[in-house]
């Protein structure tokens, strides 16, 4: 309070700004992750200039209730590397141009000195644009900085939109190469000296067939006792990837591999996913084991971690080792070994049972291409026996992992953690069984056994009815996260649980690597749990946006695949209702998309909430979850990633 004149002068309150930086663009939304951690999600039309990776502040505290949002109170602090998708329009005589930004909402117009007449029309690039001074009042003009790459086929257009959406990078800075220089691609004497020796074990690698990296390479006998010994061995990136480098920044903040249809980004340099920390056949690779004693009724009785050198006798496909095992083609010792894994992989099957562990089975997409690049088809991921095999030993050595953690960090660690699902998620759930004719009802106490003995249930008396249900059961649970707390993991059913055996491409597991290593060495202070919350927030949120990225590219080429099919008919299974229209999939092309309740017919629909029905004023006609339709493909928007239907 100041004194002038007489007078008291109220000083004008200062606001705290709030800085934040744009994580995600495209030209439905603007995610702003304010420097706190929180994520904000508004219109991209409330931000009409901002990209991936600008940072913004705002004088009103950046609040997520404050709507409609005032873009006037918002100041870019810095701008990100404007990287975008471009589509060439030529006019007739190709003496001029027009560049479409595509996939993010980017205002204004794009110019270009570059000759672009050698370019087809209608042709995909990615560039970099750089804003333009201008004195007009009205209006953005960005410049065409550099062409970085044309984009050859549906599937680079589809990865390159979902990259430039995160503002996600596929180079690898020039300044890490110096941290590479040193890496060597073959074993040293000096790197294997202190190492467990398993070159004399027939380890092999099963992975799919386009697999590039193979991380992860396992051995199996019957043990003296009644029982079996397995070892699951780990590529050892800690042993490459030191902390403090400048290859350790980079893979920080890759945070995970990002798996498209048809490339993958690794969260590592190749020299190292593909190279030095791949676990080829016949050749030395340094790795880091957990070897178990495994029970007859599938329960892990002991475990060890330890340094090793291994050398895999194979590479072998989940095709080809099936449901059964492998042909003779392979030698005594891997075959042996396959034989005594699907041993094995009953017990742990029946010890997952008894657990109560949650199985969903929920296919993948699996998206086919043509010769030329163009979406062929859509089909569900083919499973064998062999998926399952592999993943039960991995989740052993999973959890082997989190039970070391917590022993010898007892303060804090890194974990994967799964709550079980609110009370209020389950409300529907419980409405599908009950208009099913289920007595049944779950609640976040039910236990698992309780729920696979519901599901079953369900799949036996209404299939279709039941693959729906899988999905909103899934919807109901919780999101995994990764936390320096140690937590239950809900549908695994475990007290405690890790990432462990998948370093090349998730960064929590180095970080799990890097622990146990610590303590087998006895070097180093134990992590700080300020540092440790923070990796394990930063893994979350970047193990995230991998999964966005992959999802946007399969809806966008989903949607191309449709678009050249407006007009066929399908067979189709109703998964959700809303007051807008109705959500289906097909089960051949595998395509969700939606009718719009104005083409529904003639008729007035009201919403029932509770049921999620879409019922007919006039007449009672109803749409449920899980009815059969058939439809027709009215149209589909790879940009939206949409595909709409209409009745047939």
């Amino acid at each position: 309070m100041k004194k002038q004149s007489g007078r008291k002068i109220r000083a004008k309150k200062q606001l705290k700004q709030t800085c934040a930086t744009v994580e995600y663009a495209s030209i439905r939304q603007i995610w702003l992750r304010k420097d706190d951690g929180e994520l904000l999600k508004f219109s991209a039309a409330d931000f009409p200039a901002l990209l991936p990776g600008d940072r913004v502040s705002d004088s009103n505290g950046l609040r997520r209730e404050l709507s409609p949002f005032n873009p006037d109170s918002l100041s870019v602090e810095s701008r990100g590397v404007c990287q975008v998708v471009l589509r060439v329009r030529h006019n007739v005589s190709r003496l001029t141009h027009t560049l479409e930004p595509i996939g993010l909402f980017v205002p204004g117009r794009v110019e270009s000195s570059e000759n672009l007449q050698s370019i087809d029309n209608g042709q995909f690039l990615v560039a970099t644009l750089k804003r333009k001074p201008t004195r007009r009042r009205r209006g953005i003009v960005w410049e065409l900085s550099s062409i970085d790459q044309i984009l050859d086929n549906q599937c680079d257009v589809a990865t390159a939109v979902a990259l430039t959406r995160f503002g996600i990078r596929e180079n690898w800075p020039k300044r890490i190469k110096t941290d590479l220089d040193d890496v060597a691609l073959v074993c040293t004497k000096s790197e294997v000296i202190n190492r467990k020796d398993l070159r004399d074990l027939a380890f092999v690698t099963i992975d799919p067939a386009e697999a590039r990296d193979h991380d992860d390479a396992v051995y199996c006998e019957r043990s003296e006792y009644d029982g079996y010994r397995l070892w699951v061995a780990i590529a050892d990136v800690a042993h490459y990837v030191k902390p403090g480098t400048l290859l350790d920044a980079e893979a920080f903040k890759r945070g995970a591999s990002i798996y498209f249809p048809c490339q993958s980004i690794p969260m590592l340099p190749s020299e190292l996913s593909s190279e030095a920390c791949s676990l080829k056949p016949d050749l030395d690779r340094l790795a880091l084991v957990c070897e178990m004693a495994v029970s007859s009724n599938g329960t892990v009785d002991s475990y060890k971690f330890y340094e090793a050198v291994i050398r895999s006798r194979a590479r072998l496909t989940y095709e080809e080792v099936g449901n059964s095992g492998i042909n003779g083609t392979r030698t005594h010792e891997v075959s042996n070994s396959i034989q005594r894994l699907f041993e094995l992989h009953e017990t742990f099957m029946v010890a997952r049972k008894t657990r109560g562990a949650l199985n969903l089975d929920i296919p993948a997409p699996s998206i086919n291409f043509d010769s030329s690049g163009a979406v062929a088809d859509v089909s569900k991921d083919q499973k064998f026996l062999s998926h399952s095999l592999i993943e039960e030993a991995m989740l052993a050595a999973n959890t082997c992992a989190a039970k070391f953690i917590a022993e010898h960090y007892p303060n804090a660690g890194m974990y994967r953690v799964h709550g079980p699902p609110k009370e209020s998620n389950l409300q529907f759930i419980n409405q599908m069984l009950s208009d099913s004719g289920l007595s049944h009802k779950l609640t976040s106490e039910s236990t698992l056994v309780h729920c696979q003995i519901v599901t079953e249930q369900l799949r036996r008396q209404s299939p279709t009815l039941y693959s729906a249900f899988q999905i909103h059961l899934l919807r109901s649970l919780e999101m995994a996260i990764y936390s320096s707390k140690n937590g239950s993991h809900f549908a695994l059913n475990y007290p405690e649980y890790t990432h462990f055996t998948s370093p090349i491409r998730r960064y929590p597991d180095l970080v799990v690597h890097r622990m146990i290593k610590r303590v087998l060495n006895d070097t180093g202070d134990n992590p700080e749990e300020s540092v440790l919350t923070s990796l394990a927030e930063q893994s979350s949120r970047t193990e995230r946006r991998a999964e966005i990225c992959a999802r946007d590219a399969e809806s966008w080429l989903k949607a191309e695949l449709m678009k050249s099919r407006v007009g066929e008919r399908f067979d189709a299974v109703v998964t959700d209702c809303r007051h807008f229209g109705v959500f289906v999939q097909l089960d051949s092309p595998y395509v969700d998309g939606m009718i719009h309740v104005s083409d529904l017919g003639y008729e007035y629909f009201s919403y029932e909430e509770s049921s999620r029905n879409l019922v007919s004023d006039r007449t009672g006609k109803r749409f449920c979850i899980g009815d059969s339709l058939k439809v027709r493909v009215a149209g589909a928007d790879p940009e939206l990633g949409h595909v709409n239907f209409e009745l047939a």
